[in-house]
């Protein structure tokens, strides 16, 4: 249940989002997204933070926020994260194994390009890849491509989970149908 906090205002077939600009009005965002869960250990993600518009963000600063829960900031690129100490230890990453990895800061929680598709993603994709989740987001993919109009689509991301046949089992049960003519 992936939380949009960008710098741009988005239109969906479910609801729009309104641009984040600014450190603070980024920050706010984030606690206003952490205070609406009720389990103190589910994990929350946010999407879309992009440094020219938000600013600088560190794990102590999403340690600040919450102790207890899972924080993950995700950039705008998705190429990027940055964790909080509860995120790094739902996600069983330690120090030990990021040393000596250029792309990892482990003190600020930022892992970048190979830090985060070596690391955090192979621990993390187990997590977020299961029947209900992915039902969901192929639903609403097929919804987003159908507001737009478009009849052919190639989703980049098809078998970054590490996954391939995984990933093509969740497209067909999910969009092989009468629903879904692209």
């Amino acid at each position: 249940n992936t939380k949009f906090a960008t710098p741009f205002d988005w239109t969906f077939p479910w609801g729009n989002v309104k641009a984040i600009r600014g450190h603070e009005a980024f920050i706010a965002k984030v606690k206003e997204y952490e205070s609406s869960l009720k389990d103190p250990k589910e994990p929350l993600v946010v999407w879309g933070f992009m440094e020219p518009f938000h600013g600088d963000i560190s794990r102590q600063e999403l340690d600040a926020i919450s102790t207890t829960r899972p924080i993950m900031i995700w950039q705008y690129s998705a190429h990027v994260m940055w964790l909080n100490t509860a995120g790094l230890k739902y996600l069983n990453i330690t120090e030990e194994e990021t040393k000596g990895n250029s792309q990892i800061d482990y003190t600020v929680g930022k892992f970048v390009e190979a830090g985060f598709f070596n690391v955090v993603v192979p621990k993390w994709a187990p997590t977020i890849r299961n029947d209900e989740v992915m039902k969901t987001n192929m639903l609403k993919l097929r919804d987003l491509v159908h507001m737009g109009g478009l009849t052919t689509i190639g989703d980049m991301g098809t078998g970054s989970s590490g996954e391939l046949w995984g990933d093509f089992k969740y497209m067909k049960d999910n969009l092989e149908n009468d629903k879904t003519p692209f």
